[in-house]
């Protein structure tokens, strides 16, 4: 039987195109090369936070406030990215684990409904569970580490200010 899906609304598609986004690659990296590309940019981020918590600041007089203030920011908007990042690789994991693909044919008034068949279905299974899954789970543990990071530096700040 010859697949109806139109080819970008395909899941595996799908998971080609966002593997090869420039932004979403960036969770497709290995371990190491994720975490170098995360602490790169959160050292970036870091120093601008730090440059606009000089405003209102003294790095001489608070220096711990300042620590705090310029890592909470830091880390917040590297969340952002992030959560972005999880929520493209979750609509793919979805997709793929569906056994039938929901698409459109023109636009988003004539949906329809397209089971996947048993080899089609199996594909899918192995991309997700040995590609996306992976992706997917190394994202949550970085949204984790970030969010424990952020409590972290919050509660050194709250500290601080006694």
């Amino acid at each position: 039987m010859i697949c109806p899906v139109p080819e970008e609304q395909q899941p595996l598609n799908e998971y080609r195109a966002l593997k090869d986004a420039f932004f979403y690659r960036w969770a497709a990296l290995d371990v190491g090369q994720f975490r170098q590309m995360l602490v790169t940019w959160w050292l970036v981020l870091w120093l601008i936070a730090s440059s606009l918590a000089l405003t209102s600041v003294s790095p001489l007089k608070q220096p711990g406030l300042f620590w705090c203030v310029g890592c909470i920011s830091a880390t917040i908007v590297l969340l952002l990215p992030v959560l972005v990042m999880l929520s493209g690789w979750y609509h793919v994991q979805h997709r793929l684990a569906a056994p039938a693909i929901v698409y459109e044919e023109s636009g988003w008034y004539d949906g329809q409904t397209w089971q996947k068949t048993p080899t089609e279905f199996t594909q899918d299974q192995l991309v997700l569970n040995y590609e996306v899954t992976p992706i997917v789970r190394k994202l949550q543990f970085t949204l984790l580490t970030l969010g424990v990071l952020v409590a972290v530096h919050v509660g050194i700040w709250l500290g601080v200010l006694r």
